[in-house]
């Protein structure tokens, strides 16, 4: 599915576990390809690193906009928080 978020990560990165979190509070589906398991998802990592010109985990992909790192208002653009989310604004 062309329209899909893909997170990129590594295990043992928290910024990657925050993303994936917040992802999920905001109800946004996504997919989560460990870079240091999957070779495949290494190599696209690598690719859209070159693009960003950025190495920093995580790699998140999405509708029209991908960044690295932790990207609190790029995840925030992706989706409405759900009832009870913390992190949305008072």
């Amino acid at each position: 599915m062309d329209d899909m978020v893909v997170v990129y990560g590594r295990s043992g990165c928290g910024a990657c576990v925050a993303t994936r979190r917040r992802l999920t509070a905001r109800g946004v589906d996504y997919t989560y390809r460990d870079v240091g398991r999957d070779p495949e998802a290494a190599a696209a990592a690598t690719q859209l690193a070159e693009t960003l010109g950025s190495r920093q985990l995580p790699l998140v992909t999405a509708p029209g906009k991908a960044w690295s790192g932790l990207n609190l208002e790029g995840i925030d653009s992706l989706g409405p928080p759900r009832v009870g989310d913390r992190t949305a604004p008072a």
